[in-house]
């Protein structure tokens, strides 16, 4: 199951006592410590997914004193940010703003690979499968013009051969598109943490933040409070906890994924898939290949927006109706795939 990650910054009012009167903002430097003509900031980082530790990342890198803090391990396995792989790409339909800002996202993914020293990303491109008469394909294909992103629609001949896999049913077109691919997002965190340890910043394992005072910018944890310049929380589903204030405008949402043994017959066609999307309302649904050491993953994209962080990640009968229903209309021959999570 996975719950939608949420960051925010807090950072120290003047004066202000009323516990309720913590401000949202950008992050803002302050002149805290010169080191060399650096202003040198300490910021505590509330959450061990990948918002925070990435963050954690690109603040030491800057030469700040950063401290994260996790009620769990580190990294947490139960974050919504923990994974085999995760999709990413350029293609967002009306979703424009969306799309604008994966450019800049894929060149930080750059930056963080030379850091960490690793490449933890399968550039496989991705295949949209249409089966409505809708804008999406020509409000993403002018998105994808004005970024430079490659893209192109598969001939009836192309998808048979290369997606054999998928139902053809009610099929119009199938957009190809570059710029998308996987994340192995677990690797990802590892090779974080790996980072962090070795440039001095604190990683506090199993160490709950029990209350925020973003008045003064410290945290109480179980022996006391501890002071910083800087609080961030980045604690994804559970920031509510942290910031209850916050719970008129933010709901945890449960969404489901299945890992799938696909049938001999499909096996290879799999492994040589890109990422998959259907973005039909029966359908919809995405597919992450099994490749370079990962299982195949189908998951919803539906925003469930229901359920509660600490709830048990097993998905039941009931979270799995919907996906069920997409795999079984979306892929061919889907009751001969088993559920192996």
């Amino acid at each position: 199951m996975q719950n939608r990650p949420r960051a925010y910054v807090w950072r120290q009012k003047p004066r202000s006592r009323r516990s309720g009167d913590a401000c949202l903002r950008p992050l803002a430097v302050c002149h805290i410590e010169q080191n060399s003509g650096r202003i040198v900031v300490k910021i505590f980082v509330v959450g061990a997914g990948i918002g925070g530790l990435s963050l954690a990342w690109a603040l030491r890198e800057r030469g700040h004193s950063v401290s994260v803090f996790e009620k769990g391990p580190i990294p947490n396995p139960v974050s919504s940010s923990w994974d085999e792989h995760r999709m990413t790409r350029h293609a967002y339909g009306r979703l424009t703003s969306y799309a604008r800002m994966m450019p800049e996202a894929f060149r930080r993914w750059d930056r963080m690979w030379q850091a960490i020293g690793n490449t933890h990303y399968d550039p496989i491109g991705a295949a949209y499968i249409i089966r409505e008469d809708n804008d999406w394909c020509r409000e993403t294909s002018a998105s994808l013009d004005e970024l430079g992103i490659g893209y192109r629609y598969l001939t009836q001949a192309e998808f048979r051969d290369r997606l054999p896999m998928v139902s053809s049913h009610n099929v119009s077109r199938v957009l190809e598109t570059d710029g998308a691919g996987m994340l192995h997002a677990s690797r990802v965190l590892n090779g974080l943490c790996v980072w962090l340890s070795q440039n001095d910043v604190r990683l506090a394992a199993y160490t709950p933040v029990e209350e925020i005072d973003a008045d003064h910018g410290r945290i109480r944890l179980a022996d006391g409070w501890v002071e910083a310049d800087l609080v961030v929380v980045a604690a994804g589903a559970w920031v509510l906890d942290l910031v209850p204030d916050l719970s008129s405008g933010l709901n945890p949402s449960r969404q489901s994924v299945l890992y799938l043994a696909p049938p001999k017959q499909y096996a290879s066609a799999w492994t040589k898939a890109p990422v998959i999307v259907d973005t039909s309302k029966e359908c919809e649904n995405y597919a992450l290949p099994p490749r370079n050491g990962t299982r195949l993953k189908i998951g919803d994209h539906q925003f469930t927006k229901r359920g509660l962080p600490d709830d048990t990640r097993l998905a039941s009968d009931e979270d799995l109706i919907r996906l069920r229903r997409a795999i079984a209309g979306g892929y061919n021959n889907a009751a001969e795939y088993s559920e192996i999570e």
